[in-house]
Parts: structure tokens; sequence; C-alpha cells
């Protein structure tokens, strides 16, 4: 999935890396905006809960200096960029609708391929990083053949075993993921339980803070998921 970048986005990604040094904690957000998301206005929530992670992030001075996101959406007709990596208190975030199908490979090809080129330029500038996360949300299956998912989700297994990002598969729809579950480092992604996605942003702030907190190289223990995960899991 191509995705082009114009010049004045890249010399504002630039500037962002050279005005400020800190250590980075980069975040890719891939989210599901097909039409089954308008059901029981899981859009409008996950809007409201995105929105309130940037606001916890903005207030903390240590995460608004380090935490940079990114969200691919990967609903309509087809997959596409809607914030780039840009610091938390730079990101521009339009509230997201729900339409067309369910692009989930090629979404999280998008967001994974947009997380490496991130990372290149952080090397490129002399900014060290903390274990990046990629969190997956989505409530339906997929088009796309299964064998390209299993396909993708052994190359993340494999990223996840040497440590070198946090992934994060969250199904929140009635049924069971099998898509989602395939690109879960464990084989099972979390369920969201009753549509918690304050919770679920609200702990993954902390979890970030505790990071953006911690000397480089250290590993910060992640707290339970008791808060939003469904226990029937």
């Amino acid at each position: 999935m191509a995705n082009p970048r114009s010049l004045k986005e890249l010399r504002l990604r630039s500037e962002e890396l050279a005005q400020n040094p800190s250590t980075r904690v980069p975040i890719v957000l891939c989210v599901d905006t097909s039409y089954s998301m308008s059901i029981d206005n899981r859009i409008g929530q996950m809007n409201d809960g995105i929105q309130r992670f940037l606001h916890d992030m903005a207030r903390d001075q240590i995460a608004a200096d380090s935490v940079e996101l990114c969200v691919v959406a990967y609903g309509g007709a087809e997959p596409r960029e809607v914030s780039s990596f840009r610091s938390i208190v730079n990101a521009r975030l339009q509230p997201m609708e729900a339409a067309g199908g369910t692009h989930l490979y090629q979404g999280v090809r998008m967001a994974w391929q947009n997380l490496q080129e991130r990372l290149q330029e952080y090397q490129e500038s002399g900014i060290d990083y903390y274990r990046p996360w990629l969190i997956i949300i989505g409530d339906g299956n997929d088009d796309s053949p299964s064998w390209q998912l299993d396909r993708l989700g052994e190359s993340l297994l494999g990223e996840t075993r040497q440590k070198h990002i946090n992934i994060l598969a969250i199904n929140i729809g009635d049924e069971r993921h099998d898509m989602l579950d395939r690109l879960s480092p464990d084989g099972h992604a979390h369920k969201l339980h009753d549509l918690k996605f304050h919770e679920f942003f609200s702990w993954l702030s902390r979890n970030v803070q505790k990071m953006s907190q911690s000397l480089a190289g250290e590993e910060s223990e992640m707290e339970p998921t008791t808060s939003w995960e469904d226990a029937l899991r």
C-alpha cells in the first residue's frame, strides 16, 4: 500500500525530531471503520476513547514530549492513514465515520509500513525510542484470504518474540473474531467488554506513561487488563 507524503508533512515530521530529542514512544492505532462499526455507535465510542487518550497524554509533560501517534483506518473503499506520526500535542484527529467494507490485512500492512518508516526516521535523526505499540481494533471478519493473515501473523509474532514491538489485537464485536486471533501474538484477541473504550484507553494511557518515564532499555510491567477485558475470553 503506497502512502506518499507531501514535502510539507515530511518537513514537519523532521522538524519535530530536530526540536525535541526526547526518547519516543511510537503508537499505531489500526482501527476498523467499516459499516458494522455503526452498530451501537461503536465508531462514536471509539472516537471518544481516542480523544480521551490524547487528552490524558497531553496532560503529562513527559508523555507529551515522548508519545507519537499514527492512526490507520481499514474501513471504506480502502485503508487510509487518518493521522500521520505526530507528537500528541500536535495531533489533529478528526472523528472517523463508519462506512464500507473491512480491509484488515491491507490496513495492518499499511500500519506496519508506517511504523517502519518512522523508526527509520528516528534512527537517521539519532532519536532513541521505546518499544513501539501496534494496536489493532476490529469487530468483523475480513475478505482477505486466510493465508495472507496467517503469514502476516507469523511475521508479527516473530517481532514480538524478539521484543521489537508490543501488539494488542482487540475484538469489540459480539462474536469471536477469527481473523484478529490470527494477528494476536498468543493466538487469541483480547475481548473488549461492553464497549469499554474509555476504560481501555485509560489503561493504555497509564501503561504508556509508565513506559515514557522509565529508563531507556528498561522493561515496564503492564497493568492487568481486567478493567476492560471480558473475563470469558
